[in-house]
């Protein structure tokens, strides 16, 4: 597949990475409280802050499987689970930033319990190989049967139907009490469930034709996060797998292997507690 220039990279964005990473170690309390994290220990005093860790953030990522996520695929290091939004903004009048960031947006999650990427070290940085390497394996050419392919691409389809049964159930309290908004509301909602089916049936064939290399692996960074856990963002790269989809994350959003390196220099020397500000790279 040809690349064109308006294809997105997550790329070149190595200032922000130090300057965050930097932040987030700036403060005495990181330490403990990644390793309590790490523990989940709910007993734990974490340092009071928004975007900090909270105790309610706590959790086995193994508790995903009881809530019944679409996980795609999965080994004794991470996950490849879906989204749960629709790629299609036009699905989501009232915030299309909920809207994934392309055709084909999929989470990688370790099964450790690592908060956010700027939490990560020379230790267990390699994290974030082991979730790329997970969907690759699966993804791949190389891989004799393409049924990931399938899953991946029709849980879009099915993305969509569930956001209107969603929106539909969202205005149910006006079935009996305003009957003519609760009709017009379902008919938007149907509309636009099938408006975006129909950008999906214009997508979804090329889309299982897509080679790893189509694919950005990305991370929001403390304190630019909406979930705690690790989570590495899987973005089919191409300019027309995203002509749909929200842009409104790419600023924030950093590559997955440009973090990894840029905290791997650094793990071959010894190092003091942090008591001043870092300047570069794993304090």
């Amino acid at each position: 597949m040809t690349l064109t220039s308006k294809d997105v990279y997550f790329t070149n964005k190595v200032e922000k990475i130090r300057d965050q990473y930097n932040l987030f170690w700036s403060y005495p309390e990181a330490q403990a409280d990644v390793d309590a994290y790490l523990r989940g220990d709910q007993y734990h005093e974490y340092r009071d802050a928004q975007k900090w860790i909270k105790k309610s953030n706590c959790f086995q990522p193994d508790e995903l499987l009881d809530s019944d996520p679409v996980v795609f695929a999965q080994n004794d290091k991470a996950l490849i689970i879906g989204n749960l939004h629709s790629f299609d903004t036009q699905q989501h009048p009232k915030d299309p930033k909920k809207a994934g960031m392309s055709f084909i947006h999929l989470l990688g999650i370790p099964r450790a319990q690592i908060f956010n990427g700027v939490s990560l070290t020379p230790d267990n940085c390699n994290i974030i190989d082991d979730i790329i390497s997970l969907f690759e394996s699966r993804w791949g050419v190389e891989c004799a049967n393409h049924s990931f392919r399938t899953q991946v691409v029709e849980h879009q389809r099915n993305a969509i139907n569930e956001n209107a049964q969603v929106q539909i159930k969202d205005v149910e309290s006006d079935r009996d009490s305003n009957p003519r908004r609760f009709q017009e509301e379902v008919q938007k909602a149907k509309d636009r469930a099938t408006e975006s089916t129909n950008r999906w049936d214009c997508l979804q064939s090329v889309a299982r034709e897509l080679k790893v290399d189509d694919f950005n692996y990305g991370l929001h960074l403390w304190p630019d996060q909406s979930v705690p856990h690790l989570h590495v963002h899987v973005v089919a790269r191409p300019s027309f797998m995203r002509q749909f989809s929200t842009k409104e994350h790419d600023e924030k959003t950093v590559d997955a292997r440009e973090l990894r390196n840029f905290i791997l220099p650094y793990g071959l020397e010894e190092t003091e507690p942090l008591d001043v500000e870092v300047t570069s790279g794993y304090p």
